[in-house]
């Protein structure tokens, strides 16, 4: 009996090995470098209507305006860049001052741009922020074909002020489309 049940043991951890994972498990796959230049877009969303209200509201179209930036993030420190947004036939200029976080691989921002209208003499301010609670998701690139090594997606909020057309300052919620430069 002692001997079957030595070679049943036997038989047990030799094909057990079949199964092991070569190396231990794989964490590969969720981690990317967050170190480094990005760069991407900023496209306004559009605001989805409820037909569910009284009366139905219609999808809202999106803020005639467009943003990009490139912000370097370093291994230590704050990370800066700029950014040019176009809104309404005006350019705002200004800085981003992010930060990337290396374990849930998401990049925090705030941003100050600013445009001087000479002739009335007021300054138009845009200043905005990437949400703290989601941040910037930092995916690495799937495309094998492409340059860039990991994927930016998100969402940012900016706030006009003064507006416009003279009322409240107004906040518009962007897409942020972008990737990691080498």
């Amino acid at each position: 009996m002692k001997i079957l049940l030595a070679c049943l043991m036997c038989l047990v951890l030799s094909v057990a090995e079949c199964f092991a994972v070569k190396g231990g498990p794989d964490y590969t796959k969720t981690r990317v470098s967050t170190t480094g230049n990005y760069a991407g877009v900023f496209a306004p969303t559009i605001i989805p209507g409820d037909p569910d209200a009284t009366p139905p509201t219609q999808d809202q179209e999106a803020d005639n305006s467009l943003a990009l930036f490139s912000v370097m993030i370093p291994a230590t420190g704050l990370g800066t860049g700029r950014v040019v947004v176009f809104r309404e036939g005006r350019v705002y200029r200004g800085t981003m001052d992010a930060t990337a976080d290396p374990d849930s691989a998401k990049l925090f921002a705030v941003i100050e741009t600013s445009f001087i209208d000479v002739v009335s003499r007021i300054i138009f301010s845009a200043n905005g922020k990437i949400p703290e609670l989601r941040g910037i998701v930092i995916r690495p690139n799937s495309n094998i074909f492409s340059s860039a090594s990991a994927r930016l997606k998100g969402e940012a909020r900016l706030t006009y002020t003064p507006n416009l057309s003279g009322g409240a300052p107004v906040e518009v919620t962007y897409s942020v489309i972008g990737f990691k430069q080498g």
